[in-house]
């Protein structure tokens, strides 16, 4: 069976037209064509129905809102040590690119300044929408002197993140630190060979997150299922690298005025079986609606602060931005 431009009846009855005599075809094509098609369509079916519970993070009371990419509710209630009170959410999506989506595809989110050390925002092609003008401004942490081991360390979000909100004290604040999400930079992981050398923000972009994530979970997986790696070795890489970032939250909580609630954009799968196939995943696929990779934290910090008034304005002109001034401005905060 192929992908035609004509419809779907219409490929089906020349194709058996072709080859309904010929046992041999229906053993090795029609068949297996068939039960994929079925499949797929029970998966999505599933997960449409499980995606009904889930939660719009944009619309909760909040003036911070503070994302720790992949960051699971498991890992995140074992090891957190940040005040307030701690909640689970059903989140939108499984990757970074779907919570975008089922976010922001349609929303204009002019009140908002987004702080990022998560390129997606800016893969079109995998969103499914262009977000260019949806934020009133985006301070985009993902190139040149940002980053660092392939990635962009905690505390250089925590400083831009500072900075934007004196910047824009009328604008609510959405900011995404890329841990715990590989790669795994702690001490740890690097002892164990688990920094992926070949890791590139930028590759999100062209190739989506979820396929640049997957040759390295793949890789990770496959090491696991021969014995070469302990999976609790994976997830102290996993712990170790949230432990990284919980600092630079903890210092930028005390920067932040209003309601800032901690959360994540979806979770992680270390090895897991997936209902309804019981197909054993790593990492976070897009479309699955996991607990692994679902369920997610939501930690409102300090539930009895003031909010602050906030303002939509127009997208401003990124252009006219020097990220370079930026970068200089965070190193005079001790942070490049």
């Amino acid at each position: 069976m192929s992908d035609d431009a004509d419809p779907l009846y219409r490929i089906i009855a020349r194709k058996v037209r072709a080859n309904g005599l010929n046992p041999r075809w229906w053993a090795t094509n029609a068949y297996p064509w068939l039960r994929r098609r079925l499949r797929d369509a029970a998966f999505r079916g599933l997960m449409d129905i499980r995606r009904r519970d889930a939660f719009d993070h944009y619309e909760a009371e909040w003036d911070n809102l503070v994302i720790l990419d992949a960051c699971r509710y498991d890992l995140f209630a074992s090891t957190h040590d940040l005040p307030g009170e701690l909640e689970q959410r059903h989140s939108k999506g499984s990757a970074t690119a779907e919570w975008l989506s089922r976010h922001f595809a349609n929303r204009d989110a002019h009140d908002t300044v987004y702080v990022t050390a998560n390129p997606m925002y800016r893969a079109t092609e995998w969103v499914g929408a262009d977000l260019s003008e949806t934020f009133h401004d985006v301070i985009d942490l993902t190139e040149g002197d940002f980053v660092e081991d392939g990635t962009t360390m905690p505390y250089t979000v925590a400083a831009a993140a500072a900075w934007a909100t004196a910047e824009y004290p009328d604008k609510r604040l959405l900011v995404h630190f890329m841990q715990p999400h590989h790669p795994f930079v702690s001490r740890f992981a690097r002892d164990r060979g688990l920094l992926d050398p070949e890791m590139r923000l930028r590759q999100f972009v062209t190739e989506g997150e979820t396929k640049t994530e997957v040759r390295a979970w793949r890789a990770w997986g496959r090491q696991v299922e021969e014995g070469e790696l302990p999976v609790e070795t994976l997830w102290r890489a996993y712990r170790e690298n949230l432990k990284l970032v919980l600092p630079a939250v903890h210092d930028l909580l005390d920067a932040l005025d209003g309601r800032t609630v901690v959360t994540s954009d979806h979770g992680n799968m270390l090895g897991e079986r997936a209902t309804p196939f019981a197909e054993t995943v790593w990492g976070h696929p897009q479309e699955y609606q996991t607990p692994e990779l679902v369920d997610v934290p939501w930690l409102v910090t300090n539930p009895d602060a003031p909010r602050r008034t906030t303002t939509a304005d127009p997208p401003v002109d990124r252009t006219a931005r020097d990220d370079a001034e930026l970068s200089d401005r965070l190193s005079a905060l001790g942070y490049a």
